[in-house]
């Protein structure tokens, strides 16, 4: 499905820290389903954004080498944990800690993957937005290799890696995620396994 991205309003949305906006798709990173607090914040229904790729979703001043390393740890089948700037449809922007857990079906298969996104405290918000700022202007004068490179660099003098790092800069890894996990699990069997983890 072709999403026809808003214009940024460089205006922020907040999120608050009840929210929990979530997203799940398949193996290739498209959207399959969301839930109401999604709905509510980014502005979508699911008929508009199923079969879209994730990455539509982000606002444009993201850094490539994030979404990169992102996309590849999805790829690989990895939880990561990623801070990212996404874009409403009304053109706002909204800052969120986004959990990428991947989703087995009862054989052990990888079937699909979670997104849980919450707010990010204001506190932490400074040093990130440096980085993201750093890492997008050395895109745009060297490429994204150039980027990696810095970030490389970057993560190496604190010793941490990029998903370190991001939960680091945020909250523990909420145990809420799960309560909402059961809600998108395909069937009654996958049901219990999910609620039996919460």
């Amino acid at each position: 499905m072709k999403l026809y991205r808003p214009l940024p309003l460089d205006k922020e949305m907040k999120i608050t820290t009840k929210n929990m906006l979530v997203t799940r798709t398949d193996k290739q990173g498209n959207i399959i389903d969301i839930n109401s607090a999604f709905s509510e914040i980014a502005g979508y229904q699911l008929e508009e954004i199923k079969g879209t790729a994730h990455d539509a979703l982000r606002d444009p001043s993201m850094p490539r080498v994030i979404l990169f390393l992102l996309s590849k740890a999805i790829e690989e089948g990895e939880e990561i944990r990623v801070i990212v700037k996404n874009l409403a449809k009304s053109g706002e922007y909204y800052w969120a800690i986004t959990d990428f857990e991947p989703n087995q079906d009862k054989n052990g298969n990888l079937e699909s993957f979670f997104a849980f996104r919450q707010a990010i405290p204001e506190s932490e918000l400074d040093e990130l937005v440096e980085l993201y700022e750093i890492l997008l202007s050395i895109e745009k004068r060297k490429g994204v290799g150039a980027s990696f490179f810095y970030l490389s660099h970057y993560l190496k003098e604190q010793s941490l890696t990029l998903d370190q790092f991001m939960t680091k800069m945020s909250r523990p890894k909420s145990i809420f995620k799960q309560l909402f996990i059961s809600s998108f699990a395909p069937d009654s069997d996958q049901k219990a396994i999910y609620k039996r983890a919460a």
